[in-house]
């Protein structure tokens, strides 16, 4: 995994698996055969992230409207976009981020797509994705109450260590 790191880093332009062969100590087919294999990149940003954090962290989630045209992909709807500031027909993407609060840095957690149904709302889903996440990797749900109105409450995750 480490030699897969250093050469994303390593690599200019685009990064294929012949790119790979080429500039890695493995061949084409090694580099094909390891990315069929599943892995889980939330336990292990997370333990990076205890490992080189303070302690003291918040769980972020922001939510990215990706263009995307077509009628078949899945999750293609209306999102919106804080850029155009309105919503546009595309793909969205929600960014689950540590906050290191003494440190004042953030560490990326995992990357997942919006999958929205008609039976539920964006919000719901966000909730379900962060709480799924959070309860599957041990981290423990602490919720906070929103200041402008007291009767809504939005949760606030925190590691465990």
């Amino acid at each position: 995994m480490i030699e897969t790191f250093i050469l994303f880093l390593s690599i200019r332009g685009r990064i294929n698996f012949l790119q790979l062969g080429r500039y890695g100590k493995y061949k084409e087919q090694r580099y094909r055969q390891q990315f069929e294999k599943s892995f889980d990149f939330l336990t292990f940003n997370k333990e990076l992230t205890l490992s080189q954090g303070s302690g003291k962290y918040v769980i972020a989630f922001d939510p990215s409207y990706i263009n995307k045209s077509g009628k078949k992909t899945p999750g293609l709807s209306w999102y919106w976009s804080g850029c155009a500031n309105q919503a546009k027909w595309g793909l969205e993407i929600g960014g689950l981020a540590v906050i290191d609060i003494d440190n004042h840095t953030a560490f990326h957690l995992e990357a997942v797509q919006t999958l929205n149904t008609d039976d539920q709302t964006l919000t719901d889903w966000y909730a379900t994705e962060v709480y799924s996440k959070a309860l599957k990797r041990n981290i423990m749900l602490v919720h906070v109450t929103y200041p402008r109105k007291r009767e809504e409450r939005f949760p606030c995750l925190i590691l465990k260590q």
